[in-house]
């Protein structure tokens, strides 16, 4: 993310290319991902919502919670299984949490036809000190029908406002039925929920 970001600073002096022609850029690409099945971030944004979202590289790994949508990871992300063992390892992703994804843990846009239900804000939720390596990747576990464990530094934040914490571990609601949103509170448990997840090798 430091190169691309480079790349852009270098762009926007040399050509005077603006931080809102950018954010057109990824407003495009959206648009054409919600179009996809298949596309890790399938959701149309808005220009405001790009200029408005938090950077990349500083802190490295960046939780974006979505209104009524997933959360959305951007950074060094490794993502592993029950056991530990490496399944993906991404810079962006798009991790489901209504529970209703025929592809988890990643988002599929199944929570439109779904209807979930679910504000963008962060409440009260069981964090991890913030990691002393701020540089570290962010390793995501995914407990067999649980949720999604995180073991590095991160910053998240609520979608479209300023409300935000960094942290080195939390466990994150994925199975769409936590009243502490975006926090799992165990729920998961009394209501049977399953995740055919990918495993690692």
């Amino acid at each position: 993310p430091g190169l691309y970001a480079m790349m852009a600073r270098s762009h926007m002096a040399r050509y005077g290319t603006t931080r809102e022609q950018l954010a057109m850029v990824a407003v495009k690409n959206h648009a054409n991902g919600s179009m996809n099945p298949h596309a890790q971030f399938p959701m149309k944004i808005t220009v405001e919502q790009v200029l408005g979202s938090v950077g990349v590289a500083d802190p490295l790994n960046i939780l974006t919670v979505m209104a009524d949508g997933p959360v959305l990871a951007q950074g060094d992300i490794e993502i592993v299984d029950g056991e530990r063992r490496l399944v993906d390892r991404e810079t962006r992703v798009a991790f489901c949490r209504c529970g209703a994804s025929s592809n988890k843990p990643y988002c599929d846009g199944s929570h439109i036809e779904a209807g979930f239900e679910a504000p963008a804000e962060l409440g009260e939720g069981r964090l991890n000190p913030a990691a002393d390596d701020a540089t570290a990747p962010l390793v995501v576990r995914l407990r067999p029908d649980g949720p999604l464990v995180l073991d590095g530094p991160f910053q998240i934040r609520a979608e479209g406002s300023d409300d935000s914490v960094e942290a080195g571990g939390c466990a994150l609601c994925r199975c769409g039925a936590s009243s502490r949103k975006p926090w799992c509170d165990g729920t998961h448990k009394s209501i049977g929920f399953k995740a055919t997840d990918p495993v690692g090798s």
